[in-house]
């Protein structure tokens, strides 16, 4: 009866030790799983904002070119203005 008593007692150590190692795999998972939400969570986000700043950049782009643009033409006209003025001033003989 002993020997019997002692292989259910084994029986049941090793039951306990896989239910904990089994546990232990769960929890291992559970945190892998919401490890890797948080970093695809984090990712979109990112991605989000790489878009917008990309957006941001573009928009940016078009308002210096149009800046230039407006620099230039005022350029242009002053250089008129300035070339008609001297002209219109020039002694007459």
């Amino acid at each position: 009866m002993e020997r019997a008593d002692h292989a259910e007692q084994e029986a049941r150590d090793e039951r306990a030790e896989l239910e904990r190692q089994l546990g232990e795999q769960r929890d291992g998972r559970q945190a892998a799983e919401l490890e890797h939400g948080r970093a695809q969570a984090t990712l979109d986000a990112e991605q989000r904002l790489r878009a917008q700043l990309e957006r941001d950049l573009a928009a940016t782009q078009k308002r210096l070119e149009a800046a230039e643009k407006a620099r230039d033409t005022a350029i242009k006209t002053l250089e008129q203005a300035a070339t008609r003025g001297a002209t219109s001033r020039k002694p007459q003989r």
